[in-house]
């Protein structure tokens, strides 16, 4: 007796378990859902995207509605698009209508879907445009909703929809403003590290001893700060080094020239105490002091020629200054007059 009362007890405790089992499974497959499209992602500030609405069923449907929030602080929402041709409503009992008012806004929407329903996936019921306002973090989320089985009794089918999320970055001009101070601030980094670095070669290569007989410290350091050095900077002082030894022969070359020009000066004053001079000496110095005060006297008329000719160039020059011709082709005349009163100072002209 006790024995079938056990086996009893067993079986009862089966049939309890099937019946809620199938009960159970028949719950979770008669289950219908809402969710976004796309559920998560990264978006500007200042731009648009754009979020759709579905419902997954697994049974016939003939009903929906729901509240749709939305962080204000984040987002605004800018259109509701119910997609007549696409939906999967018929008769909209509440058109798609959206709010940004309060910290929370919000998109309703209420609607029928006629004989013999809907039943399956990704069936599509509205779009909304959302405008980011600023950058951080923004999830919607589905309040107050019911989904109605097409059954005659207004069935209560919907389980919990699935929310998203979206990461809301901030606007493109900003990102790429920073974007380019980071780069500036690299660069800098980069030409500080450098100049850190040569500074350390050149303590380094100053304080190292002479290795070689005759050479002091600072020769061997000299010598090293030369090698490191970039390549433009030896350049430059090159360069900078060429300029200033042709100027300095230009100032040798002016300077023996004035020596010149005051020896010939000085015979010139003194040339009848040298003629008498000249007389007294023998032929042959007589001849050659002879020919040298002539020369001297060629050169004087050269001279005086060559200066004059200079003068009226320059003087040509600066009356063109004056008229409406441009800088580029004053100075092209220019130019031109100074090789021409060079070519005339080398040449002989009065003979």
């Amino acid at each position: 007796m006790e024995k079938k009362n056990k086996n009893l007890k067993i079986f009862l405790k089966a049939a309890i378990f099937g019946v809620l089992l199938f009960f159970g499974i028949l719950s979770q497959a008669e289950a219908a859902y809402f969710y976004f499209s796309p559920d998560k992602g990264s978006y500007y500030k200042n731009e648009n995207f754009k979020v759709s609405v579905f419902v997954n069923s697994d049974i016939s449907i003939n009903a929906a509605e729901a509240i749709i929030n939305f962080p204000t602080e984040y987002l605004e929402a800018a259109t509701v698009n119910n997609i007549v041709n696409n939906s999967i409503i018929d008769l909209w009992v509440q058109k798609p209508s959206f709010s940004n008012a309060g910290n929370t806004g919000n998109v309703r929407f209420e609607g029928v879907i006629l004989n013999p329903g809907y039943s399956g996936p990704n069936g599509k019921l509205l779009e909304i445009t959302f405008r980011i306002k600023k950058e951080g973090a923004a999830e919607l989320n589905f309040d107050g909703f019911s989904i109605l089985a097409n059954d005659g009794l207004g069935t209560n089918v919907s389980t919990p929809g699935a929310n998203a999320s979206f990461v809301l970055l901030p606007a493109k001009s900003e990102i790429e403003e920073k974007s380019v101070q980071q780069n500036q601030q690299k660069d800098i980094k980069l030409i500080e590290d450098k100049i850190k670095s040569v500074e350390e070669k050149i303590i380094d290569l100053i304080s190292q001893p002479s290795k070689s007989s005759g050479q002091t410290e600072i020769e061997t350091g000299i010598l090293g700060v030369w090698k490191i050095l970039p390549k433009w900077i030896k350049t430059s002082v090159l360069a900078l080094v060429g300029i200033a030894a042709i100027i300095l022969a230009l100032v040798i070359f002016s300077f023996g020239l004035i020596i010149l020009i005051w020896i010939w000066s000085y015979i010139w004053r003194r040339r009848e105490k040298l003629n008498k001079w000249f007389e007294r000496a023998p032929k042959r110095i007589r001849k050659f002091f002879a020919r040298l005060l002539g020369f001297a006297e060629i050169t004087e008329k050269e001279m005086e020629s060559d200066v004059k000719y200079t003068i009226r160039e320059i003087e040509k020059d600066f009356r063109d200054a004056e008229t409406d011709e441009s800088l580029g082709e004053t100075l092209k005349y220019y130019l031109i007059s100074l090789k021409k009163i060079i070519r005339r100072f080398l040449t002989r002209n009065i003979k």
